[in-house]
C-alpha cells in the first residue's frame, strides 16, 4: 500500500487588459474597454494505491483519489458607459476509484477485470450581473473484461464491457445512459520486416459544468455566454490501421484513421434582445478520415531524415453542414556531431475543420536548432 497527500494553491490576481473597439455604423468610434480578472484556486487531494499479489499468477491493483477544489473568480468589464461585474465561488468534489484484477493463464494468454467509478459534485454561487446557485453531480461507472492472447504471429487484446453515465443539474431531470464499450487491438507480424496493426476504441463524453448550467454571463455590451442544461452525451469512435516496414536504414509506416463524434457538442450562436448569445448544443455529428505516410531514412548513423505526408477529410452533419479536404506534410532532419545535435524542421500550412465547428488556417512553420548534450562538471 502507498499513499500521497498534495496541496496546490494557484493565484492569478490583478490581471488587466485594455483595448480599443471599433463598431461599424456607430456614431462613436474608438471606444476603449477594460477587463480586470482575479482568480484563486485551492486544491488538496489524497491518493491511495495498493498492489496485491494473489499467488504466482494473479495480481490485484486498487487506486483511490479524492480531490477538493475551491475556485474564486472575479471579472470586471467596462466599455464607455457600460459596466459588467461577475463573481463566482465554486466548490468541486471529485472521487475516483478503480480496481484491476489480472490472471496469467497457461497458453500465452491472460484474463482481466476492471471496475472504475468517478463521482463529481460541483456547486457554484454567482453574484453580480447574474445571481444564482448552480449544482451539478456526475457519476460514471465502468465495468470491463479483458482477454489477451498470443498465438503464432498474431497478438490479440479484447476489452469489452459497459458504461453507466448519470448526471443531474439542480431543478432539471436526471439523465442516465447505459452504453457498450470496446477496446480492440490486433497485431499481425507478417514476417521479421512487415507487420499490420488494427485498433478500435469507443467511449463517450462526460459533460462539464461549464457546458451544463443555467448561467448567463455578459462578456461585453453585445455578447453573452450561456450554458445549456439539456445537452445529451456524445459517443466517440476511433479506428485505425497501421502497416509498418522497418528494414535496414529505412523505416516506412502507412496509416489510416477514422474518428467519429456522434451527437457532438457544438458551439451555437443566435441573436437575443440585440445581443449575440454564445451557447452549446448537441444534435450533429463530426467525422474525420485521415491517411498518412511516414518515412525515416538513416543515411549514416549520425544523420537521420524523417518525411511525413497526410490527407485529411473532415465533415460535419446536422444543423451545420460543412466539410473540408486537407493535404499536408512535415520534414525533420537531425545530425549528431560529438556533443552537438543539429535539427532542421519544417511543416506545411494546415487548413482544417475542427468539431466546434470552426475553420482553422495555420501558416507554414520552419526552424533550426543547435544544442549540446555535454553537461559541465561543477
Amino acid at each position: 500500500m502507498a499513499g500521497k497527500i498534495s496541496f496546490v494553491r494557484q493565484s492569478m490576481p490583478d490581471n488587466y487588459s485594455k483595448s480599443v473597439i471599433e463598431y461599424s455604423n456607430a456614431s462613436v468610434n474608438d471606444i476603449s474597454s477594460r477587463t480586470e480578472t482575479n482568480q484563486i484556486t485551492l486544491m488538496p487531494s489524497l491518493n491511495l494505491y495498493g498492489n496485491f499479489k494473489l499467488g504466482q499468477t494473479q495480481v490485484l491493483n486498487v487506486d483511490l483519489t479524492a480531490t477538493y477544489t475551491n475556485n474564486e473568480y472575479i471579472r470586471k468589464y467596462s466599455e464607455g458607459n457600460y459596466f459588467s461585474h461577475t463573481k463566482v465561488n465554486e466548490n468541486l468534489y471529485d472521487v475516483a476509484f478503480s480496481t484491476d484484477y489480472n490472471i496469467q493463464l497457461k497458453h500465452n494468454n491472460s484474463f482481466g477485470l476492471n471496475f472504475s467509478h468517478l463521482h463529481s459534485i460541483s456547486s457554484a454561487t454567482y453574484k453580480g450581473d447574474f445571481n444564482d446557485w448552480s449544482h451539478l453531480w456526475t457519476a460514471e461507472t465502468l465495468l470491463m473484461g479483458q482477454y489477451n492472447q498470443s498465438f503464432g504471429k498474431v497478438y490479440m487484446s479484447l476489452q469489452l464491457g459497459g458504461d453507466l453515465l448519470q448526471y443531474c443539474l439542480h431543478r432539471n431531470e436526471a439523465k442516465r445512459y447505459l452504453s457498450p464499450h470496446a477496446n480492440i487491438l490486433l497485431n499481425y507480424q507478417i514476417n521479421s520486416e512487415h507487420s499490420i496493426l488494427y485498433g478500435l476504441n469507443t467511449g463517450n463524453s462526460n459533460p462539464p459544468m461549464e457546458w451544463i448550467n443555467n448561467v448567463s454571463q455578459d462578456l461585453d455590451s453585445l455578447s453573452v455566454k450561456r450554458g445549456n442544461p439539456y445537452l445529451e452525451k456524445t459517443d466517440y469512435y476511433n479506428s485505425y490501421l497501421v502497416y509498418a516496414y522497418p528494414k535496414g536504414k529505412i523505416n516506412l509506416q502507412v496509416a489510416g484513421l477514422y474518428f467519429g463524434a456522434i451527437n457532438n457538442v457544438f458551439s451555437d450562436y443566435y441573436i437575443e434582445n440585440d445581443k449575440l448569445v454564445n451557447t452549446f448544443r448537441t444534435g450533429g455529428n463530426f467525422h474525420q478520415l485521415k491517411g498518412s505516410l511516414a518515412v525515416t531514412y538513416k543515411i549514416i548513423p549520425s544523420l537521420h531524415i524523417k518525411l511525413l505526408g497526410f490527407y485529411r477529410y473532415n465533415k460535419i452533419t446536422g444543423k451545420v453542414k460543412q466539410h473540408r479536404n486537407e493535404w499536408g506534410g512535415s520534414m525533420d532532419i537531425n545530425y549528431y556531431w560529438r556533443d552537438f545535435a543539429f535539427n532542421i524542421h519544417g511543416k506545411s500550412t494546415e487548413k482544417t475543420l475542427d468539431n466546434y465547428p470552426a475553420f482553422i488556417d495555420t501558416p507554414a512553420t520552419y526552424g533550426a536548432i543547435v544544442f549540446s548534450a555535454h553537461v559541465p562538471v561543477v
